[in-house]
């Protein structure tokens, strides 16, 4: 997975000591258990590139990204 970095520097120096990430997603536009929303957590370990061919792909998109935070999922669990 590859997200568009502009800041997060704290961020980066943080996935030097602990790779590894929980990025949590949420809608209300998808219907839950309980009532409308659904979301689920992305585990997995993290890195931030700032040269390479998925700076390349995201900075088409996303010119003002500085690097890229390349996510390598291991396991996505449903939440709600």
């Amino acid at each position: 997975m590859l997200v568009p970095v502009g800041g997060m520097r704290k961020t980066e120096a943080n996935l030097k000591c602990d790779p590894r990430v929980e990025l949590l997603c949420g809608t209300r536009q998808v219907q839950g258990a309980y009532g409308p929303g659904k979301g689920c957590a992305i585990l997995g370990r993290a890195e931030v590139q700032i040269d390479g061919p998925e700076i390349a792909t995201v900075r088409a998109a996303f010119p003002w990204a500085r690097a890229v935070l390349v996510v390598k999922v291991e396991k996505i669990e449903s939440q709600l």
